[in-house]
């Protein structure tokens, strides 16, 4: 039972190190420092004269599902009309997207169709609008997204405004039913702000982000992640990545099962990583390497100790319910099924309880083997002190036996 204590605190430890530990770090350092060197940087509107001339890039591969709706929800930015571009570049689809782009065209949409079929990703689609167009800003958005009418104008405000930052991301909100994925983009937006703030060094998100063209005119052809390779360029040219407090973009396609949750958080924990672990193009500096090195332990080893934890847990549970009587029994698995609707109806914890519902089980046993060791210390504490004192073979006193 030792060694499954062990095995189990330790896993913890670890988990807690990795997920927890550097966010209390940054929340800390927030604390202190925010009153002094990270106040609200959001400016306030600007007039339509002082806005920068911007395009919007759509990268697109086979979403002739979402593309007129995404030229339709565009068309409801509140950004004057003669200073916003819209590009809609596609890497060589195979279904209706162009078609669906031109007859969009047709109905009067103030749109720029590329194909550029020979590229390997969004990254290369990407880089090859930036190194063509003129304008100084970029905002990218995905076409399968929705963005508030003022996300567009927020963002380009900000970035403008400010000539310390490079890349500015919007926070996102997954449209799902699964509270699990609302809840992790929650903690998400949480610890790129954190990260953005006190470190410059902010994850983004492709559902809708704004950059200054440079950065995005040499992104890696093969990175499966073009967000989190802008926010490194950014820091290779000495400029700062955050998140708005004010831009807030849907994502539309979204996991709404468990199966397709875990299989969309497998793809882009893979994209991360690979994206992460990528040779830099420059000096990134300290601060985004700590980045790095963070989210990669984290993506990398924190569902192997998870695994382990949860492992832990159910042997020791086992152990436990094979020592606990039957009315121990039955109060343990009715705590579970307890804890199991608390899992399933309240959003926040939701692996800490699990984890603690498993634990639940293996009290009676605890509580047994502790009742047991509790009566030997008593037996012992009697024989020790209410037996008459007896005299040794010198003559001398000695405690009872």
């Amino acid at each position: 039972m030792i060694w499954l204590d062990l095995w189990l605190w330790g896993g913890l430890v670890s988990v807690a190190a990795l997920g927890v530990v550097y966010w209390l770090v940054l929340e800390l350092v927030d604390l202190v420092m925010g009153s002094r060197s990270h106040r609200d940087r959001s400016v306030s509107g600007s007039d339509d004269d002082q806005l920068p001339d911007i395009a919007v890039v759509v990268a697109t591969t086979n979403e002739e599902d979402w593309i007129e709706r995404k030229l339709a929800d565009l068309a409801t930015t509140r950004y004057p009309r003669q200073k916003m571009r819209v590009i809609v570049v596609d890497g060589g689809s195979c279904d209706r997207t162009l078609d669906c782009g031109r007859n969009a065209q047709a109905q009067g949409a103030a749109v720029e169709l590329v194909s550029v079929p020979w590229t390997r990703g969004k990254a290369e689609q990407v880089a090859e609008v930036a190194r063509h167009v003129d304008e100084s800003i970029l905002v990218l958005t995905d076409a399968d997204s929705r963005l508030e009418p003022l996300t567009v104008r927020q963002l380009v405000e900000e970035l403008s405004s400010r000539s310390d930052l490079g890349v500015l991301g919007a926070r996102v909100i997954p449209a799902t039913r699964l509270p699990l994925e609302r809840w992790h983009w929650k903690v998400v937006n949480r610890l790129w702000s954190l990260e953005g703030r006190n470190l410059g060094c902010a994850g983004v998100s492709g559902v809708c982000y704004a950059a200054r063209r440079e950065l995005l005119t040499d992104l890696p052809p093969d990175s499966m992640a073009e967000d989190i390779s802008a926010t490194r360029a950014a820091a290779s040219a000495g400029l700062r990545s955050e998140i708005s407090s004010r831009a807030v973009a849907y994502e539309l396609r979204v996991p709404n099962d468990p199966v397709s949750l875990v299989e969309t958080r497998r793809r882009r924990g893979r994209a991360y990583v690979r994206a992460f672990e990528a040779p830099s193009a420059g000096d990134e500096g300290w601060r985004m390497l700590l980045c790095r090195l963070v989210r990669c332990a984290q993506l990398r080893l924190m569902p192997l100790l998870v695994g382990l934890v949860a492992a832990g847990a159910v042997a020791r549970t086992g152990l436990a319910l094979a020592e606990a009587s039957s009315l121990q029994l039955t109060l343990g698995v009715g705590s579970m099924l307890v804890a199991a609707l608390v899992i399933l109806s309240v959003r926040p914890l939701r692996l800490a309880l699990l984890l603690g519902s498993l634990e639940i089980l293996s009290l009676p046993g605890l509580l047994k083997r502790w009742g047991s060791r509790g009566e030997t210390v008593a037996v012992n504490w009697r024989r020790r002190y209410d037996e008459p004192p007896v005299l040794d073979p010198l003559g001398r006193y000695s405690e009872g036996r």
